[in-house]
């Protein structure tokens, strides 16, 4: 790999002279999909200490055929990135508006309402040690149902989904203008 030349000629000096991530677009081994992957959106490692010239390429079908020679549809993802890739969905909103909430589902069961609800609205005693929290607090809706009500009207519960409240951050001092609002 020694010789290699470099994916542009101003990545022998990135190491030394700028941040893991160029403002350029590179092809590179995405090993989660098992496929080659374009943007900047490469792991920062693959574009420091000299790892760049082998990992980050120009052109897709010198990835393709170094790391997934056998891959279907390589390159998988062509399109050029403008901005930094946690971004790409938040093209066309203006900098003054709020950023959308993104939920982080969480589900604890009612044993009153014999069904589970989507909220953070929890008792806070479930969330009291680790312990309390497995047992009671889900990242989906179907792993609290099957705990909590498979003995008993699993049907049920896994067909109504009962909302709860999510508590949001409240907004930074410095934003006046801020309007999150639990929902």
């Amino acid at each position: 790999p020694a010789d290699t030349p470099a994916a542009n000629p101003e990545a022998e000096d990135e190491p030394w002279m700028a941040s893991p991530y160029s403002m350029s677009n590179y092809y590179f081994p995405d090993y989660e999909v098992n496929n080659c992957g374009f943007g900047r959106d490469y792991p920062a490692w693959m574009g420091i200490n000299g790892y760049e010239k082998s990992y980050l390429f120009t052109v897709g079908s010198e990835c393709c055929n170094r790391y997934f020679p056998n891959a279907g549809n390589c390159p998988f993802e062509n399109t050029v990135q403008l901005d930094y890739f946690w971004t790409a969905y938040e093209d066309n909103i203006d900098n003054l508006e709020d950023m959308p909430i993104l939920y982080n589902h969480t589900f604890y069961p009612d044993l009153n309402a014999h069904n589970c609800i989507n909220g953070t609205d929890n008792p806070k005693w479930m969330e009291q040690n680790d312990e309390f929290k497995r047992l009671y607090l889900f990242k989906n809706h179907a792993g609290c149902c099957r705990k909590w009500f498979s003995d008993f009207d699993i049907d049920g519960c896994m067909n109504n989904i009962v909302q709860g409240i999510y508590n949001v951050e409240p907004c930074p001092l410095n934003r006046p203008d801020c309007n999150n609002v639990a929902t």
